[in-house]
């Protein structure tokens, strides 16, 4: 078995819709506080599934490995912005991190 297709079996999903797990959950934020380490207080306004493309999970087959992403909406505090942020929840890789102007965090 690859090292992804174990680290996404160890995170629990089986299916590309399926819900975010805690163990994916976990990959996520902590990638997030590590990228955004010493950058002040950050509040996880939400963190949710990135859904694949319709065809990817048309073709998907159960036990096969999938790749995953998380979509994180941060309050930074001490700057008083707002962050959306795209994790690769196969690598913990941040994807994106970018700054939205003229909104607040759902």
């Amino acid at each position: 078995m690859s090292d992804t297709a174990s680290r996404v079996s160890t995170a629990g999903a089986t299916h590309p819709l399926d819900p975010l797990t805690p163990a994916e959950f976990r990959i996520a934020v902590g990638s997030v506080r590590a990228a955004l380490e010493g950058e002040g207080r950050l509040l996880f306004a939400d963190v949710s599934l990135v859904e694949p493309a319709k065809s990817e999970v048309r073709e998907f087959q159960s036990g096969q490995p999938m790749s995953r992403q998380a979509r994180i909406m941060v309050l930074q505090r001490d700057r008083q912005c707002t962050l959306d942020v795209l994790v690769n929840l196969d690598s913990g890789s941040i994807l994106r991190c970018q700054e939205v102007t003229g909104v607040q965090p759902p």
